[in-house]
């Protein structure tokens, strides 16, 4: 359990992670409401690939951050299975997963 004071979140965004790699990515929300129109800052890919290097919960499975005012930080990590796509390049990212699954482990 984590106890802090609540932060106004500005922008979301979900990031797909294969094998510690980011294979894709996209807004889903903005301004309390949801949006895949925004791009996904360099800030925020810097920092979701540098946290997938350092620590993933699976070999597939989505990164969510955000930002609130002057810093972007980690929501969840979730798994990939039951995580929507929005508007990441869905090609790019199912072919880096089955290209993952069917590689010699």
């Amino acid at each position: 359990m984590i106890v802090a004071s609540p932060l106004n979140i500005e922008a979301e965004w979900r990031f797909f992670v294969v094998n510690r790699e980011i294979v894709g990515c996209s807004e889903y929300r903005r301004g309390g409401r949801p949006s895949s129109d925004g791009s996904v800052p360099h800030v925020a890919i810097d920092l979701a690939a540098d946290l997938a290097l350092r620590w993933s919960p699976a070999d597939v499975y989505c990164l969510d951050l955000a930002d609130s005012g002057d810093r972007v930080g980690v929501v969840e990590a979730n798994c990939f299975n039951a995580s929507r796509f929005y508007s990441a390049v869905i090609e790019r990212v199912l072919r880096a997963v089955n290209a993952y699954v069917l590689s010699p482990q």
